[in-house]
């Protein structure tokens, strides 16, 4: 009979079978999975442990555990080329490489392998396989590509639950002279169990090592891959990423039964962490001034004031107003505002949709030399304002007085200091927010800026108001800044509300209230993905804040390092099924929200040169979603390539954008 390979589930693998005898089973990601998102991150908790003894000599351990790793696999190949690496020659190199003493550096081992045993979780279906298995007359082995020694294994089985193996049922690559990957071991292990190949039906989760290497054996495979689906590029493993990457283990396990969904990842990892961190820099903020007055600015405070005002003002903490301002509408406030700061030095526009943006519709009938659909450039449109200045001034001071009014309903003139919630970047919008504020109460109103992280463009706007950064701000690394610009487009269209920007104020029933621009595509893009990602988000945030999340992770787990490792752990190294669906996001960045946005990924490769390209990426899409799109790596992969040598944040590691590492 010739052996063949199957992709179906495990659950649908009939035992009661006359084909096979032996059922073999892979070990890690098959049978038994671990409480972190991938393998790599169990060297990050032991980074964790150790650096609670010597910080200076451990900090940066758990990727030197990984490089050392490759050198002993290297090594190893260079005198057996088919054998499997061990421990002991992993910690041979990492003893060289830290400079470690033997005692120590087995102390270590030790560690790590009994955090992989208080990691070891059963996989639920393939638990149940074995059971059925068994009762049905069969014997249940397991072969496993791996450096650790069966003995390790049987104790990582007894730890989660799975009984009835010995020693001589499991057979480990680096015990047995050969991988499953090489296809090596299979020769001892047929020897070792006196059977044919033909008996045994081999299941596990990796098309090669579990697929086509032992079906060209003459064993027959099941190919079952769901357990899998968290692993990201490995060496992104540090201490930080573990609160993420234990959410994204429950995710995994939540979702074992059915079809990898991204929004729901993303929801309940990424999007949870930032909205969680804007809960918690609130919480520091008022341990600062438990007076002050609080706020979440539309639409990036939308989800964290539902959470706040849930889990914090109904027990008796301050009540979170929501405030609708925007940079259009604030720029607008300033007799004095630069045309350039309204209309961008390469867009374009017609005079209709620039009476709309300067919500001025008499601007069309000043205007006598060019028709209401007629392009003009910028230029063209900043000599328009210029020109009609006095009329303009006439229509911002009317916009200043409703702006005044609303600010004033929702008591951001009285005495004090005033914490603004929001996602920031620059700090410019809540920065002309503080300066109105600041006129009209002549300084006994204060207003001070809570954002999840800044750029370099931030630096010269911390001379107008106070403001505080949680996860990243203008003096981190150059590096690590362009990575934020990179990611910030996808952060907007996730951390967001279900409805439009607020794009100017009117007056109805006595009482100002905000303009808002309802686009039909924003509309779209919220029901088709991103309101899914907002349930999931504000759920999981509520969970941590409240210490209930099953993953064990809380607010205390909430820092600035552990929020950038999240945002990057998804946005920097995202997987096809992420990329496909959160990829064809269109996100509006118009100023005055009235185009059809820009796809996170664009449907056009950008023209120019490596600059020009990296530039368009960094500042108007999803810059590691594209260059890892399948639509792109391929075709244009020496650009690529060219733009990670130059500029770091292009390429997988996101690690080491930063200085610590």
């Amino acid at each position: 009979m010739t052996a063949t390979t199957s992709q179906i589930r495990i659950d649908d693998i009939d035992v009661t079978s006359d084909a096979f005898s032996i059922l073999s089973l892979d070990v890690f990601d098959t049978l038994i999975t671990r409480k972190v998102a991938q393998p790599s991150h169990v060297f990050a908790l032991l980074e964790q442990e150790l650096c609670v003894d010597n910080k200076m000599k451990f900090s940066g351990f758990a990727r030197r555990r990984l490089f050392a790793e490759r050198r002993a696999r290297e090594i190893k190949s260079r005198s057996d080329p088919h054998a499997d690496v061990t421990l002991n020659e992993i910690y041979t190199e990492l003893r060289r490489d830290l400079q470690l003493g033997f005692s120590l550096s087995q102390e270590i081992a030790n560690r790590e392998m009994s955090i992989e045993k208080r990691c070891a979780v059963a996989v639920p279906h393939t638990r149940d396989l074995i059971a059925r298995a068994r009762s049905a007359g069969k014997k249940v082995i397991a072969v496993s590509d791996n450096y650790m020694p069966a003995h390790q294994i049987l104790e990582m089985f007894e730890q989660s639950g799975i009984d009835g193996f010995s020693l001589s049922d499991i057979f480990v690559s680096c015990e047995y002279g050969g991988t499953k990957a090489n296809g090596r071991i299979w020769a001892p292990v047929l020897t070792s169990l006196g059977v044919a190949a033909s008996e045994v039906l081999h299941v596990g989760d990796h098309e090669d090592a579990d697929g086509n290497s032992p079906t060209k054996a003459g064993i027959s495979s099941v190919v079952d891959s769901r357990m899998n689906r968290s692993h990201r590029f490995p060496i992104n493993t540090t201490p930080s990423v573990l609160p993420h990457s234990r959410l994204e283990a429950v995710v995994r396990d939540e979702m074992r039964n059915t079809q990898w969904d991204p929004i729901r990842v993303m929801g309940r990892t990424s999007a949870a962490m930032i909205v969680a961190s804007q809960i918690l820099l609130l919480d520091q903020a008022l341990q600062r001034d438990p007076t002050a007055h609080v706020y979440f600015a539309a639409r990036d405070g939308y989800l964290a004031r539902g959470v706040w005002n849930k889990v914090r003002a109904s027990h008796g903490g301050p009540s979170a107003e929501y405030l609708h301002v925007s940079r259009s509408v604030l720029w607008r406030t300033n007799p004095k505002f630069k045309p350039s700061k309204l209309i961008g030095p390469r867009e374009s526009l017609t005079l209709a949709r620039l009476a709309h943006r300067l919500e001025m519709p008499s601007l069309v009938e000043l205007v006598q030399d060019c028709d209401t659909e007629t392009e003009l450039t910028a230029e063209q449109a900043w000599k328009i304002i210029e020109d009609h200045r006095t009329d303009i001034d006439k229509v911002t001071r009317s916009h200043r007085d409703m702006v005044v009014e609303y600010l004033e309903s929702k008591g951001m003139f009285r005495p004090g200091r005033h914490f603004v919630v929001d996602l920031g970047w620059t700090g410019s919008s809540i920065a002309d927010l503080a300066a109105v504020v600041h006129a009209e109460t002549n300084g006994e109103a204060v207003v001070e800026g809570l954002f999840l992280g800044l750029y370099w463009d931030a630096t010269h706007i911390r001379t107008r108001f106070p403001m505080t950064a949680f996860a990243i701000d203008d003096m981190s690394p150059g590096d690590q800044q362009r990575a934020l610009l990179a990611s910030h487009s996808v952060i907007e269209a996730l951390i967001t509300a279900p409805h439009g920007s607020v794009v100017g104020f009117r007056r109805q029933d006595g009482v100002v209230q905000p303009v808002l621009a309802e686009q039909r595509v924003e509309q779209e893009e919220y029901s088709r993905v991103i309101g899914a990602v907002c349930e999931h988000a504000a759920e999981t945030a509520e969970q941590i804040v409240l210490g209930t999340h099953s993953s064990g992770v809380t607010l205390n787990d909430v820092t600035g390092e552990s929020v950038w490792a999240s945002i990057m752990q998804t946005i920097h190294t995202p997987r096809p099924e992420e990329i496909d669906v959160l990829g064809s996001i269109r996100l509006v960045i118009a100023i005055d929200h009235a185009d059809d946005g820009i796809h996170l990924v664009p449907q056009q490769w950008p023209d120019g040169d490596i600059v020009a390209v990296h530039d368009s990426l960094l500042r108007g899409h999803w810059m590691r979603a594209t260059v890892a799109s399948p639509k792109y790596r391929n075709d244009h992969a020496t650009d690529i390539q060219s733009m990670i040598n130059v500029w770091p944040e292009v390429g997988p590691d996101w690690v080491r954008l930063t200085s610590a590492q």
